[in-house]
């Protein structure tokens, strides 16, 4: 489709709408996405009341066989069509003739890099490289990340008491063995720090043979042992203490089990019926016919329930608290079982403290809650451990201030503390050890990354450069028909910045002017027809290639700035390349729009003219015919809708009048009134003896009213009389007496409404199936 119209006349709002239907985010692209100063964003499309009066955008499509459409409103979401469509596309189809130079002179490299990994759909491709330098990066940094080393550095300065800050083996199995051993035993020496050196085993021994001539081992045993009775002094919130605290609040939940369990089994004393209860309610729940008990034959209506709706629900309560009953009885046996497991393990725990205390520490208090607890079954209340803990609180003070004393009493160097240094030497040299092995690792993985990322990003780059090939050698060929047979056609390319690298992300459109003069940016050397040719090239090319699967292009005054010649040579490169395309092309140039019928079959272009831009309405095209909706609208609404009826009945009498050939010479832009179609019609079918029809409850055929045009004159004509003048009940019967008429004009066969009338026919016939036409299938 061709349009013309002079500037401000609203040519380009029929590209808008089409963008505006494609674009996502609900706005144009010269509009922005936002309000500011200079971008209104979506809310300059809903200036002039355009969501008052229900403005929308409507498209079809086909796809093979398959139709669909979807209507867009100002505003609304992005409908699904538009989406099934815009999945198909990956370079924009909307072509400016304002914005065409952008590619070439106005986007920065990046950028241009990036229109064209989306026109070669390598954002998948990309996206992986990405990830890829990312996963380099971040191994990158896990390597050079220093912190685990560092602390592991400070470990080994505090235990060597800042003598060594740097792992050296040797430097350490020195310190160890002069300073820290050779106090205690200068038998005992490292030969290397591991835990396979028999040097450790001897330390080992004769540490233990030190806590057992001191005590010391005794007492932290007891001590251990207490603190398993009791816990620690410092075991965090209240409730978490030892074996003694667990078993008391094991027999408190045990005690609150029992009782909800007895109130749950009271509450459910039927419980013997559950199977019975369930299936009942199954029964009851499936629909089926039942007016009585199916076990006992009793009425619903008199049983204690009153109806079946009531035994249903006494059914559903029932099962419930028998639900919760079986809840409690689980709960319960948890409950005991947990109890008895902590009866046991306090009763292993204090036999453990006797057995360790022996005759030293014997406490008749701690005996006695263990025969107490004996003594104690299931379900009993707790023995009281008051005495005996306070009997374990005060040992425990006691054997404390024990311990203190002896390691008081040792000197500076003991087995045990040697030991102790030692194990941290070898705890700081596995962890060192281990960080050096992971960071092996990572170096290993980091250059693997770094391999795999050069031969995917030159993978990327050879694909790249293959499209690339292609594409240029349709750009140069759009561009040199173009400009014609004897125009000079530089040699045009795209080149990516660092070629052969995985960290491609630049374009260039590069041209070789002449043999001294290669890998030129155009705007130093072509006109601005030329860059204007060359951008057009370039989206044309990319649009043929990459959007096979959406057949669509929408040009907005792209010759602005050609001659005569490149005008023509413009047409007739779009009939060579672009004949399978759906195309809307709008244009303020005369000339332009003068050849296009020359280039483009009639049989599959249209060509309009917009004769005016009404309020309210948009640019209303010269052959625009009134839609059926666009009355049935304004009547709904109550808004004057005559001049719209004429304009229907007169488009429907124009197009009768030249399906029937009637008398009338009807050239190609001739206007003819309402009554002179009307006439002319009539006196058609009465030299065919077809009569004229007549509706329903009616005297005198519709045509002789279609002829007078009262209703209608009253509607548009001005008049002095006041008293004449038509309402919206004339109006709107007016619309149903057309519809009814226009109805008969249909084949009397098929239901066809188009006609023809052959050479030597005197009565038309059906454009569809040629059965002669009649009135003789009038329909209301």
């Amino acid at each position: 489709m061709a349009v013309f119209a002079p500037n401000g006349m609203g040519k380009s709002s029929l590209v808008d709408s089409l963008e505006y239907y494609f674009s996502e985010d609900g706005t144009l692209d010269r509009l922005g996405r936002r309000s500011s100063p200079t971008q209104a964003g979506p809310s300059a499309l809903r200036h002039v009341d355009a969501e008052d009066a229900g403005t929308s955008v409507h498209m079809w499509f086909r796809q093979g066989r398959k139709k669909f459409d979807d209507s867009r409103p100002v505003p609304a979401p992005f409908p699904p069509a538009a989406e099934s469509v815009l999945g198909m596309v990956k370079v924009p189809f909307v072509i400016r003739g304002y914005e065409l130079r952008r590619f070439v002179d106005d986007t920065s490299p990046v950028d241009r890099y990036r229109e064209l990994a989306e026109w070669f759909e390598l954002e998948p491709l990309l996206a992986v490289q990405e990830n890829l330098k990312a996963l380099r990066n971040r191994v990158g940094r896990m390597v050079a990340d220093t912190t685990d080393t560092r602390e592991r550095l400070r470990d080994l300065t505090g235990a060597t008491d800042g003598a060594i800050r740097e792992f050296d083996e040797a430097a350490v199995l020195d310190w160890l063995n002069d300073i820290a051993l050779a106090p205690l035993n200068g038998s005992i020496r490292f030969t290397e720090l591991s835990a396979d050196d028999p040097a450790l085993r001897e330390l080992e021994g004769r540490r233990r043979a030190e806590r057992e001539r001191t005590g010391l081992e005794t007492l932290e045993n007891l001590l251990a042992a207490i603190d398993a009775l009791l816990g620690r002094p410092a075991t965090g919130p209240e409730g978490q203490g030892g074996h003694i605290d667990s078993f008391e609040k094991s027999v408190s939940r045990f005690k609150d089990a029992v009782a909800n369990e007895a109130a749950m089994r009271s509450a459910t004393s039927e419980s013997v019926f559950g199977e019975v209860w369930a299936k009942a309610k199954d029964l009851l729940e499936s629909g089926a016919e039942l007016d009585e008990c199916p076990v006992c034959d009793t009425k619903f209506a008199k049983s204690p329930n009153g109806s079946r709706e009531g035994v249903y629900a006494s059914l559903s309560r029932s099962l419930e608290n028998l639900e919760e009953y079986r809840k409690a009885e689980v709960a319960k046996d948890s409950a005991e079982a947990k109890l008895r497991q902590a009866t046991r393990s306090l009763g292993e725990a204090l036999d453990r403290f006797s057995l360790l205390a022996g005759s030293a520490y014997q406490y008749d208090t701690v005996a006695a809650y263990r025969g107490a607890l004996r003594s104690c079954n299931t379900g009993e209340p707790a023995p009281d451990s008051g005495e005996a803990a306070g009997a374990l609180n005060g040992l425990r003070a006691s054997i404390s201030a024990d311990v203190e004393r002896i390691r008081q009493q040792q000197s500076e160097f003991t087995y045990d503390a040697a030991l102790k240094t030692t194990r941290r030497l070898l705890a700081t040299k596995s962890e060192l050890e281990r960080i050096r092995r992971t960071k092996e690792e990572l170096r290993a993985i980091r250059e693997c990354l770094g391999r795999q990322a050069g031969a995917f990003g030159a993978a990327i780059a050879e694909h790249t450069g293959i499209l690339i090939g292609s594409l240029q050698d349709e750009i140069r060929s759009i561009y040199e028909h173009i400009q014609g047979a004897h125009a000079k056609v530089p040699l045009i390319r795209i080149e990516l910045a660092g070629e052969g690298s995985y960290d491609q992300r630049s374009a260039q459109v590069l041209i070789d002017f002449a043999d001294s003069c290669k890998g030129a940016m155009p705007g130093g050397f072509l006109s601005d027809s030329q860059i204007h040719t060359l951008a057009l090239s370039i989206r044309l090319a990319a649009i043929h290639r990459f959007n096979a699967g959406a057949r669509i292009l929408a040009l907005d005054d792209i010759v602005t700035s050609y001659d005569a010649d490149h005008r023509k040579n413009i047409a007739t490169m779009l009939n060579k390349y672009f004949g399978d395309f759906q195309i809307i092309l709008a244009t303020h140039d005369r000339h332009f729009f003068d050849i296009l019928p020359d280039h483009f079959p009639k049989n599959r272009w249209r060509f309009a003219k917009i004769k005016e831009l009404q309020s309210g309405v948009g640019p209303v095209l010269e052959d625009h015919l009134v839609r059926d909706e666009e009355v049935e609208m304004k009547l709904n609404k109550r808004q004057d809708a005559i001049n719209d009826i004429r304009k229907v009945q007169e488009e429907w009498l124009d197009r009768i009048c030249r399906e029937f050939e009637t008398p009338t010479t009807f050239r190609r832009d001739s206007n003819h009134s309402l009554n002179e179609l009307a006439t002319s019609l009539g006196l058609f079918l009465k030299n065919c003896n077809l009569g004229s029809p007549t509706l329903p409850e009616h005297s005198r055929p519709f045509l002789e009213s279609m002829q007078r045009s009262k209703i209608e004159n009253l509607g548009s004509h001005h008049r002095n009389d006041p008293y004449t003048s038509s309402s919206d009940g004339d109006t709107r019967a007016r619309w149903e007496e057309f519809k009814i008429f226009r109805s008969m004009f249909k084949c009397p066969k098929c239901g066809h409404q188009r006609f023809k009338r052959p050479p030597d026919f005197t009565i038309p016939v059906c454009a569809k199936c040629k059965t002669p036409f009649s009135f003789g299938c009038q329909t209301q």
